[in-house]
């Protein structure tokens, strides 16, 4: 992987500063994994797997989901929502465009993950899709 910015000696601070400085729109964008991290680890990461998952994600921040992550198992998509919004499921349609959404980027399942959203859930317990149910390592 390349970065040439941080080859140049640029942090996140200097980067932020100039993008302000440029009148950059993403200037104060918070930070974002790479939609690789959505993959799981072994999986070979293409340009459609990553494509697969952006439009999926940006399907479900197009329906007013906040943070969220659509983790890719093969045909199976594994959606996390900020644990707030998880009471907006109560309703039939919202699943059904939820659904829809993640079927329209070319998943054949949808799951919920009813832990919700969390930074570095990707890793998951020891079948890479979930977390150990005894909490155990």
């Amino acid at each position: 992987v390349l970065a040439p910015l941080l080859d140049a000696g640029f942090r996140k601070a200097d980067v932020r500063a100039l993008a302000r400085e440029l009148g950059l729109g993403v200037r104060d964008k918070p930070a974002e994994a790479c939609l690789a991290s959505r993959i799981p680890a072994g999986t070979p990461v293409t340009l459609d797997l990553l494509n697969r998952v952006g439009r999926a994600e940006a399907s479900l921040h197009g329906l007013g989901l906040g943070r969220l992550r659509v983790r890719h198992h093969g045909d199976l998509a594994r959606v996390e929502l900020d644990p707030v919004q998880l009471g907006v499921l109560a309703d039939p349609e919202i699943r059904r465009a939820i659904i829809g959404a993640i079927r329209g980027a070319g998943y054949r399942f949808v799951t919920l993950d009813l832990e919700g959203y969390r930074p570095g859930g990707g890793a998951g317990g020891a079948s890479g899709i979930g977390p150990n149910v005894d909490g155990g390592q």
